[in-house]
C-alpha cells in the first residue's frame, strides 16, 4: 500500500477473512462443498475441540474427492 509516497506494509488483519468457517473431521464432505458454496469461499478451517487440526480446500474436493 502506498501511503503519501511511502510504501507500508499491509497486514494481514487488514485483509484476512474474520466470520470464518469451521467443520469437524467427521463433517460430510457434500456438507463442506455446500458451506464452501454457499459462503462464496475456497476453503473451510477443520477444528476439534477447540483446536485448529486442518483445513480443507476446493481442490482437495476436486482432487481428491471427485477424480
Amino acid at each position: 500500500m502506498l501511503t503519501n509516497g511511502t510504501v507500508v506494509p499491509t497486514l494481514i488483519k487488514d485483509v484476512m477473512s474474520k466470520d470464518v468457517e469451521t467443520v469437524t473431521p467427521e463433517t460430510p464432505l457434500d456438507e463442506v462443498a455446500k458451506k464452501m458454496q454457499r459462503r462464496d469461499c475456497g476453503c473451510v478451517l477443520v477444528a476439534q475441540d477447540d483446536r485448529l487440526v486442518g483445513m480443507i480446500t476446493d481442490r482437495d474436493l476436486a482432487i481428491r474427492c471427485i477424480a
